[in-house]
Order: C-alpha cells, then sequence, then structure tokens
C-alpha cells in the first residue's frame, strides 16, 4: 500500500476508471496516514518518512529535516521496503524521504519542536482594576471556508461572506459580499460587497445601488392575537408581511452626486425626506446649478404645493405654486411649535398673494402693497386704476367723524391731493430730526397753511379759515390787486349818495367819515406782525359802528375792508365838491352884492 497525495488519488477515480483492489488499498493507507498534512501520529520503527512530517515520539514532537547535502540513505533489516511509485522500484525510499528505524531522540535528522507554554495567544489586561485575558491569535480564521482571505472570514456560499482585517496595513475593515453561488466547475462570485474601513475617518465603501437603513418592525397586533389565542380556538389569519420601512437610505447614480433618503428610496434630490400623508423636503432637487431647498405639503386633500428657497449668482430667491402665495407669521414658542404646530396660533406678519399683492398687518390686501395696523390706520399702494396712488387711511375716527383718508397719486394733467378729512389739508414746519419720533409725528410742528374742504386758504392762522377764501396772518405784498365786479359778477343794491344830494353833509358819507377817529397803533405780540412798527389805521369796533358794510365777523373777531373804504372816500369827495361849489356861488354872490369883487 502507497500513501498518495489528494492530486494523485483523484486521478485514480476519473475518466470512467474502475478501481481496483490496490487502488482501494492506497485510499485506505492515505486516509489513515493523511499525508497531506506532514503529521504521522506516533513514530514507528521501520517507516518511511519524508521531508517536513511529524510525529510524536516519548512525550515529544519531532520534525524530520533532511539536510540538502545529505547522502544517506536508510532501508529496513532484512530486506527493502516493497517496490511501489514512491519508492520507484529499487527498495530505496524516494528523494528526501528516509526509512526510519533510529528513534527521533536519537536520530539528528529529527528536530524536536520547542512548544512554549507561553505563545502570547492568550493576553492578560487590566481593564478598570480587573484582569480581563483576551485571544491574541494572529492566524488566519475561516468558518465556513478551509482559505480564509482575511484575519477572519464567515462564508456561506449560498449567500455572502463577512471578512475582517483589523490590522490592515493602512486601517481596519469590515466587508460583507454578497455571493451568486458556484457549482464543482465554476466558483462563487462576488455581484455586491460593501466595507467599512477605518482611518482618519470612518468610510463606508459600496458598488450595490447605496446604502438603506430600515426600522425592524416589531410583533404585530395579530401575532399578539394569535400568541393570545385560547387552545382549540382558530386563530384569525395573519395579515401578509409588510416591508419594512426605510429610514435612510444613501445612494448615487454613477458617477453623479450622491443622494441622501430619509424615509424614501427614491431622493429626488441631494437630501430627500419624507414623510407619509404630511410632506417631502428636498435639497438640490433636480440637475440645477443653483443651490436650493424644496418643502412639499403632500397632505390627505391637499394639492401638493411647493416652496422653493435658492441662491443663483446674483440673487436669492423664494418660488411657490401656492394658490394664496407666501405668508410669513409670527408663531408660539420653539418648544410648542416642535410640540404641536398650530396655524390658529399665529399671527400673520406678511403676505404675498399669488396675484402679487403685498399686505403688511393684513392677510387680505386690497392694493399692490397695503400696511395695516389695527387701531390705528393703513397705508395703500395701489395700481388697479389707471393712475396710481398712495393712500393713508386712518381707522380710528373720533365719534360721530368718518373714516378718513389722504391719496395722492398723478395723472395725465397734473399731481392730485385728495382727502375727506373734515378740516382739509394743513402743512406744517416740523421739529427737529431725531427727537421725540417727529419724522412720523403728524400731530407736531408749526402750522403754517390751511387748505378747508370748501377751498378757503389760510395762511399762518390758528385754524381752518371760515369766512375767508384767502386769510392771512401777517403781511401780504401785491405788485398789483383787482376787484373783479364785472356787472356778471354782482348786482347792484344801491349808491353812498347823501338823501339830499343838495345837502351832502346831511346823511351822507361826509357825515359818518366825521364819525371816524384815526389812530396809530402796534399789532400785539400774538400775531405774526409785532415786528411791524407803529401803524394807521382804525379801530374794527369804531368802523363797525360807522360803517358795518365796511366790517366782517368771523370767529368772533372784526376785519375791516380796507380797501372797500375807497368807494366811500370817492363819494366823500364828491360830496365836498358839491358843497365846494355851493360855497363859491355863495361867495360869488356876495361879491356881486357888495362889489368886493375884481
Amino acid at each position: 500500500m502507497a500513501i498518495l497525495s489528494r492530486e494523485q488519488l483523484c486521478s485514480t477515480f476519473v475518466n470512467g476508471a474502475i478501481p481496483s483492489q490496490k487502488d482501494f488499498c492506497d485510499l485506505i493507507e492515505s486516509v489513515l496516514n493523511r499525508r497531506d498534512d506532514h503529521f504521522f501520529g506516533f513514530w514507528q520503527q521501520g517507516m518511511k518518512y519524508c521531508q517536513g512530517d511529524v510525529v510524536i515520539h516519548d512525550k515529544a514532537i519531532y520534525m524530520l529535516n533532511i539536510p540538502e547535502d545529505s547522502d544517506e540513505d536508510c532501508l529496513p533489516e532484512g530486506g527493502g521496503m516493497e517496490d511501489n511509485e514512491d519508492n520507484q522500484g529499487n527498495g530505496k525510499p524516494a528523494e528526501g524521504c528516509i526509512c526510519s528505524v533510529t528513534p527521533p531522540d536519537v536520530d539528528k535528522r529529527w528536530c524536536l519542536l520547542e512548544l512554549t507554554v507561553d505563545d502570547g495567544d492568550w493576553v492578560p489586561r487590566e481593564v478598570d482594576g480587573e484582569i480581563v485575558t483576551v485571544y491574541n491569535l494572529k492566524a488566519k480564521i475561516g468558518i465556513g471556508t478551509d482559505n480564509p482571505q482575511t484575519r477572519l472570514e464567515v462564508t456561506d456560499r449560498q449567500y455572502g461572506s463577512v471578512q475582517v482585517e483589523p490590522n490592515d496595513a493602512t486601517h481596519p475593515s469590515v466587508k460583507l459580499l454578497q455571493l451568486e453561488p458556484g457549482d464543482e466547475t465554476e466558483p462563487a462570485s462576488v455581484t455586491r460587497e460593501v466595507s467599512y474601513q477605518l482611518a482618519d475617518s470612518a468610510k463606508w465603501i459600496t458598488d450595490s445601488l447605496g446604502y438603506a437603513f430600515v426600522r425592524q418592525i416589531k410583533e404585530t397586533d395579530d401575532e399578539v392575537s394569535i400568541a393570545k389565542t385560547a387552545k382549540g380556538a382558530k386563530p384569525a389569519p395573519p395579515k401578509p408581511d409588510a416591508a419594512p420601512p426605510v429610514l435612510l437610505f444613501i445612494t448615487s447614480e454613477g458617477k453623479q452626486r450622491a443622494k441622501v433618503g430619509i424615509g424614501t428610496e427614491e431622493a429626488q434630490g441631494l437630501v430627500h425626506a419624507h414623510q407619509p400623508g404630511r410632506g417631502d423636503m428636498v435639497v438640490n432637487p433636480g440637475n440645477h446649478n443653483e443651490p436650493s431647498i424644496v418643502i412639499m405639503n403632500t397632505e390627505a386633500g391637499g394639492n401638493g404645493h411647493y416652496l422653493m428657497s435658492g441662491v443663483a449668482q446674483q440673487f436669492a430667491y423664494f418660488q411657490t405654486d401656492a394658490s394664496d402665495g407666501f405668508r410669513f407669521r409670527k408663531g408660539a414658542s420653539l418648544s410648542d411649535v416642535l410640540k404641536d404646530p398650530k396655524q390658529e396660533e399665529t399671527e400673520s406678519l406678511m403676505v404675498i398673494k399669488g396675484n402679487g399683492d403685498v399686505g403688511i398687518g393684513t392677510e387680505e390686501p386690497e392694493s399692490k402693497l397695503e400696511v395695516k395696523e389695527e387701531g390705528s390706520g393703513t397705508i395703500r399702494l395701489d395700481l388697479s386704476n389707471d393712475n396710481p396712488a398712495v393712500s393713508t387711511i386712518n381707522l380710528r375716527p373720533v365719534e360721530d367723524f368718518p373714516v378718513t383718508y389722504h391719496a395722492f397719486g398723478v395723472d395725465d394733467d397734473a399731481g392730485t391731493f385728495i382727502t375727506n378729512a373734515p378740516k382739509g389739508f394743513v402743512f406744517k414746519k416740523g421739529g427737529e430730526y431725531g427727537k421725540y419720533d417727529n419724522e412720523v409725528n403728524i400731530n407736531q410742528g408749526d402750522k403754517l397753511v390751511y387748505i378747508s374742504q370748501d377751498g378757503k386758504l389760510g395762511v399762518l392762522t390758528n385754524d381752518t379759515p371760515e369766512s375767508f377764501e384767502l386769510e392771512v396772518e401777517g403781511r401780504a405784498k401785491f405788485l398789483t390787486s383787482h376787484l373783479e365786479t364785472d356787472g356778471s359778477n354782482i348786482e347792484r343794491t344801491g349808491d353812498l349818495l347823501p338823501p339830499d344830494p343838495m345837502k351832502p353833509l346831511e346823511g351822507g358819507v361826509l357825515e359818518k367819515l366825521e364819525k371816524l377817529q384815526p389812530i396809530k397803533f402796534k399789532w400785539k405780540g400774538h400775531t405774526n406782525a409785532s415786528k411791524l412798527g407803529e401803524q394807521i389805521g382804525f379801530p374794527a369796533q369804531m368802523m363797525y359802528e360807522v360803517l358795518p358794510e365796511l366790517v366782517i365777523k368771523s370767529g368772533g373777531k372784526k376785519s375791516v375792508a380796507y380797501g372797500n373804504l375807497t368807494a366811500v372816500l370817492v363819494q366823500a369827495i364828491k360830496d365836498q365838491q358839491v358843497l365846494i361849489k355851493q360855497l363859491e356861488q355863495r361867495l360869488c354872490d356876495l361879491e356881486e352884492q357888495f362889489g368886493t369883487g375884481d
């Protein structure tokens, strides 16, 4: 019987050969002695051993080490070895083999293997004050494989392999391989792999579609009910198993950018977070060059509106297809919002409607821009009419007064100011900028000009004019002034002639003028003419008593129409002329009578 190698044994049983008795004997001998692993158990005298074979003798392990320059042969006493393939049929052992007669502890060709008690495989370490023994094996371990490629390899040829390399030349790693099962002629092949490497940074590497993190489904209610069903009772059929929900999915498209899906395996952008029945958020969707974020509403019964925010090279932008536009709101505290955000607890600060109208303080702007403050008023910039206008509206009118507004705009012909305020317009000189909010306080300042609702103009007056179309509390200068006393404008009611034209001193203007006493005066300090010095005129009360037609009462005060006094003076001159002529005639008559003339 010969001890054959694995390859030699396999060659005996191929090509339809029928094994002989000798073939079976060689097979038995080879299996029992297993020369392939070089271990032959206890040393037997006269047994053939080859280079590297290992035996046990006298409680020690020996390995055969034949020197290369040795030409010694060893044959058993009384004959030789049986002729076979190994001894080449000449009774001598094959090259590199000997017939061992001398015990290994005497034969120097046998080397004693020294096995130390502490080979470093088990290392004691102190952890938190306690001694812990750590297995420090440096060999490769294979589970399910006789040819491990890493320090630890666990392989199931039908499903896959796990390879661990904790002390790689560059960094430790763990690799998972998906295998395509092989057969007797085709080894298993790798179809997908993923590895985790730890260097300066942790790296996950895969050639699959990406990474999926799923939640382990717990025991379903059906399974619990089945477990609790009484003996003999027929349990309800279980529901079909649902796919585990995807928590996180990381993938890429070829050499393009990575995509991360949270709650979805179909990421539409760099990061895509999906919550069923509520909405989605996508970072950098599609192939846009600008970075952007899209938030989508997928509530039940909704219409899938979105909000996009991004930054281009020259500007930032917001974009939406929501029918009611944008709303900027002031809400509750962050902790309350994170727990249960409620729309009814928010306050709209600004809205941008779908048609572009903007409302600040209102959700329903009535113009292109409306700024509103309840309890105060609103400002509207309106472009809905042909002519643009800006209107300020007072929403807190005094009792019994209407809501007032002040609008200004421009048309093809002129700029326009409009108001329905009871006292019309007032123009003021304001206080210093930066003090007391003067720049936004319309109730401060000195009144300069009033324009009443009926067109009366008051300059430096304390209130809206009531009696005069032009009222000036101060000096007025004219290069010329005309009164339009055209017949189309006036209706004559009388004249200034005395009752008896031949008696001008009886009941005429001369008699009235004699009652007037001109005075010198100065305007008081509260008037705007106090610096004009001494003036000449008539007290209004005196004029009222003599010529009431020249006096107008307004607000309890009397004013004199000095211009109209001209007509009185003209009539007085005419009356004086009548009187002078009468006196001249009397003088002539006396001269003729007494002869005293020329």
